[in-house]
């Protein structure tokens, strides 16, 4: 079974910080960086986002915003 894949992004006004985890009971992320806050930085977000997903096997995304 595979487990959801929890990333969580710090967004400020020239850069975002994003961060993945997993329920992985070390608690420490699977990967942490910033990216620009434009439109190249999402793009950078997907691309690292699709990576991401090739190389840790999930089945759901889950996101909340606060």
């Amino acid at each position: 079974m595979t487990s959801p894949l929890f990333v969580g992004i710090d967004v400020g006004s020239e850069s975002n910080v994003v961060c993945c985890l997993t329920r992985d009971e070390e608690k420490r992320p699977l990967s942490r960086f910033s990216i620009t806050n434009n439109r190249p930085g999402i793009l950078e977000l997907q691309e690292r986002g699709s990576h991401q997903g090739e190389s840790f096997p999930h089945d759901q995304l889950v996101s909340k915003v606060q």
